[in-house]
């Protein structure tokens, strides 16, 4: 099998590097908060932006880097880190609707 067959699988594996690695980059649990919750509103926003539904190769790739960045985090509660993820999707989608009426 070749890379284009696995695409969203080498985009799986790839994210959850990167969200490993830089979870074991930042040592402030505030920041991991802080990074954890702007990604959640990132997410939402990036779907608005590309105006798709969201699809299951979507959700995987997204959870690679949020799997990556709990198991990663040494310094932070991993529950909470998830809640804020959570949250921040939630005030993402608040967001996006408050600014479509004006855009």
């Amino acid at each position: 099998m070749n890379l284009s067959e696995k695409f969203i699988e080498t985009i799986f594996i790839g994210l959850l590097i990167i969200g490993l690695l830089f979870s074991l980059l930042i040592q402030s649990a505030f920041i991991h908060y802080i990074v954890i919750f702007l990604f959640g509103v990132i997410v939402i926003s990036f779907n608005a932006v590309i105006k798709k539904r969201v699809g299951l190769a979507y959700v995987i790739v997204i959870v690679g880097f949020v799997l990556g960045f709990l198991i990663g985090t040494m310094k932070a509660s991993r529950f909470f880190i998830f809640i804020l993820f959570i949250i921040g999707l939630i005030f993402g989608y608040w967001l996006k609707k408050k600014l479509n009426k004006y855009l």
